[in-house]
């Protein structure tokens, strides 16, 4: 709970209050909802001085069989310039029901051919920035990252406390070609224990958010590979689609087996004001075997200053 509040006091310092005189602000929410009766929310922020950024978010969801809402908060502070980018973050779940988690990590970006003057968004990377800019017929970012994120399980009646470490290893590469904004993002799992012996005696997978899908709690993965595409050809509305192909690592028979692969569809519309931005989109998850198709629908809203 320590960990808890040192992150929700950073969240704090940089509230739409604290962040009024800063040159730069934006704040927004989104909510997610579909089968098994789930249903997630992210509220972030994002305050900019210079160059530097200071970005917290609060993220929670719910669903059937899931016994009460999980809860989590993180913090982002970046550096961003014309040619280079680079961020810190952490974060961490709340322990609840026996289970809790914590994370930290790392990532650049390097853009090529950047033009214009101002934030970037890169395409791609995992900052919230502006819209991407540049002028001629393309531009290219491309970056990587790394995230360690440990899970830990109360010891019950019937089984004794454990942990888990997994890290992520992950790389990008997006690319803006006369107007047409294109990113894909692969990332590779590791564990520091024998997934496929030991499997029932390890924490459950209760906070497993894969870029690409909507839903927070996905599976121990082994590869996961995320690809986008955004059409601004619209004035105001920019239509976007994706897809995630993920695969993950093998348990125990008694645990379950090797769960499926599973393939994540989305598409969705982004409408950009001056101050305000709106989203909307749809995700259908596709599982290889016996497990049930899936549907989620997000609407999400932000304020720009």
């Amino acid at each position: 709970m320590k960990q808890a509040a040192l992150v929700l006091a950073c969240a704090l310092a940089v509230s739409p209050s604290a962040a009024a005189g800063l040159p730069g602000f934006s704040a927004g929410a989104f909510q997610s909802f579909g089968t098994d009766k789930y249903r997630g929310t992210d509220v972030y922020a994002a305050a900019s001085l210079g160059d530097f950024s200071v970005a917290p978010e609060y993220r929670r969801y719910e669903e059937t069989g899931l016994n009460g809402s999980r809860h989590a908060l993180s913090l982002r502070l970046g550096w961003d310039g014309r040619w280079i980018g680079t961020g810190l973050s952490g974060g961490v779940v709340p322990s609840k029901a026996g289970y809790g988690a914590a994370w930290g990590g790392a990532d650049v970006a390097f853009t090529i051919s950047p033009m214009g003057e101002g934030k970037i968004r890169r395409v791609g990377g995992p900052s919230r920035g502006g819209a991407p800019v540049g002028k001629g017929l393309a531009r290219v970012d491309f970056g990587g990252g790394a995230l360690v994120t440990q899970h830990r399980q109360a010891a019950t009646a019937a089984a004794a406390a454990s942990k888990l470490t997994q890290t992520e290893l992950n790389a990008f590469v997006g690319a803006s070609v006369v107007g047409v904004l294109a990113s894909a993002r692969l990332a590779k799992y590791a564990y520091n224990a024998d997934m496929l012996n030991n499997a029932n005696r390890l924490p459950g997978a209760v906070w497993s958010p894969l870029a690409g899908h909507l839903r927070y709690a996905n599976g121990y993965a082994d590869t996961s590979l995320n690809l986008g595409v955004e059409l601004p050809f619209f004035p105001l509305i920019t239509p976007f689609v994706g897809a995630t192909y993920t695969k993950y690592k093998e348990l125990s028979v008694a645990a379950g087996g090797r769960p499926g692969d599973t393939k994540a569809y989305t598409a969705g519309l982004r409408v950009g004001l001056e101050m305000l931005a709106l989203e909307a989109q749809f995700q259908h998850v596709a599982q290889a075997g016996p497990a049930k198709e899936r549907n989620y629908a997000g609407l999400g809203a932000q304020l720009r200053l």
